[in-house]
C-alpha cells in the first residue's frame, strides 16, 4: 500500500514481488486478502438424485463399496445419464453420506503415564467363584494395584474393603 502511494500499481507490484493484477485486487478489497464470499447452497444440481436411493440401498447392504464399483453399476444400469468422469462428484456425495449415517469410528484417547504420579487400584468380590478350602466357603475379595508407567502390580486377599486391618502389620 506504501509503494501505490508512490506510483503505479506496475511498480509497487514489483517491489511487493507479486504480479500487478492480484496487486489490483488487494488495493480494491482495502488489504484483505479473502476475496471470495463463502456460499452455502449449491451452484449445479445433484446428477445423483433420481438414483440415489439405488446407491443408498447398496452402501446400506455393503458399506465399504467404493465410488468406482457404484459409478460402474450407475453406467451399466443406467446408459446415457451418468458419464465416467462423474466419479469425483459421486466420491464427495459418499462422502457426506458416509459422515452423516455411515458407521461410527472408534476414538481412541491415548494416555501419557508419568513417572509417580498415579496409580490404579480395584476391590474384585470372589463369592461368586465359591471357592472352598478345607470344605469351608472361602469368602473374600483381591485387591490389585498398578503403577501404570512402570507396569507393576501387585494383588492382595483381603476380607474387606478396608485397610485399617493390615494396619497393624509391620513391614520387615
Amino acid at each position: 500500500m506504501k509503494e501505490k502511494s508512490k506510483g503505479t500499481f506496475r511498480r509497487a507490484a514489483m517491489k511487493s514481488n507479486i504480479c500487478e493484477k492480484t496487486a489490483s485486487k488487494y488495493v480494491k478489497n482495502e488489504g484483505r486478502e479473502e476475496t471470495k464470499k463463502c456460499r452455502k447452497h449449491r451452484t449445479r444440481s445433484d446428477p445423483f438424485e433420481a438414483h440415489w436411493p439405488d446407491v443408498v440401498h447398496m452402501l446400506e447392504r455393503s458399506p465399504t463399496l467404493e465410488a468406482i464399483t457404484i459409478m460402474d453399476y450407475l453406467l451399466e444400469k443406467y446408459p446415457g445419464i451418468y458419464k465416467a468422469s462423474q466419479v469425483r462428484t459421486l466420491q464427495r456425495r459418499l462422502s457426506r453420506w458416509r459422515t452423516e449415517h455411515g458407521s461410527s469410528k472408534l476414538a481412541i484417547f491415548r494416555q501419557d503415564h508419568k513417572p509417580g504420579r498415579q496409580s490404579q487400584s480395584d476391590w474384585t468380590h470372589m463369592k461368586s467363584l465359591k471357592i472352598t478350602i478345607s470344605g469351608q466357603t472361602f469368602d473374600h475379595l483381591l485387591y490389585h494395584f498398578v503403577l501404570p508407567y512402570s507396569g507393576f502390580e501387585t494383588i492382595m486377599i483381603c476380607h474387606s474393603e478396608t485397610f485399617e486391618r493390615y494396619k497393624s502389620r509391620e513391614v520387615v
